[in-house]
This record gives C-alpha cells, sequence and structure tokens, in this order.
C-alpha cells in the first residue's frame, strides 16, 4: 500500500484552477483539501474535484487492452502503432485517447505507422 496521497483539481472561487491533496473528510463526507502551495485547507463536495491523472491511450495488445502514458495531441483514436515492446513486434490500434487511467505504463515502445486509407 502507497501513501501518496491523491492529487486533485479543483476550481476557487476566483475561477482560477488549483491542485490540491485530500488530507481527511468532515462529518458531511466532504473532501479536506489542502491546497498546493498554500497549505490552505478548502472543504469541497467530491463532485467539485476532478483526479489529476497523466494523459494516456489505450490499445489492446495480443488480447489485452493496454494503457500508456503519451503527450496530448500525439496519438488519435484509430491510430496504426507499430508496438516494439514484445516479441514479435505487433501492429495495433489507438482503442481510446485521454482514458485517465492509473494503471497506464509509462511508456509506449514503439511507432506511429502512416497509413493512406484505400
Amino acid at each position: 500500500m502507497t501513501n501518496q496521497k491523491t492529487l486533485y483539481s479543483f476550481v476557487d472561487e476566483n475561477g482560477t484552477t488549483q491542485y490540491g491533496v485530500h488530507v481527511g473528510t468532515d462529518s458531511s463526507n466532504r473532501y479536506l483539501i489542502e491546497v498546493k502551495g498554500t497549505n490552505n485547507i478548502v472543504v469541497k463536495d467530491k463532485k467539485e474535484l476532478e483526479e489529476v491523472l497523466p494523459y494516456t491511450f489505450s490499445t489492446v495488445i495480443n488480447g489485452k487492452e493496454t494503457h500508456f502514458q503519451i503527450a496530448p495531441g500525439t496519438v488519435e483514436k484509430g491510430d496504426v502503432l507499430l508496438y516494439t515492446g514484445s516479441t514479435p513486434p505487433v501492429v495495433v490500434s489507438v482503442k481510446a485517447v485521454d482514458t485517465k487511467s492509473k494503471e497506464a505504463r509509462v511508456k509506449f515502445n514503439g511507432a506511429k505507422l502512416l497509413t493512406e486509407k484505400l
């Protein structure tokens, strides 16, 4: 089990996006969030919070859906990729983007293949 606290983003009363970690829960089941950079505590309903996760995409490799971290805009749904992280290499397509997966592998080993519709 990890001690790492979940990082959330939320919009404050000025319309600014803030970041903080969940440090407790009050008697109304609202989250106590310690705001990064200020260490102030704010109380937020869970639906006001969005968990901060890396940008990820998914593909199916050898029959198993697998998620990878990647920079936004690098791949699009339907792109064809050559995955070289297995032997032999496998041609796959991007199933979904911005999958918000906590289990994403850090790096996709391979390349995007340029295709032309027939």
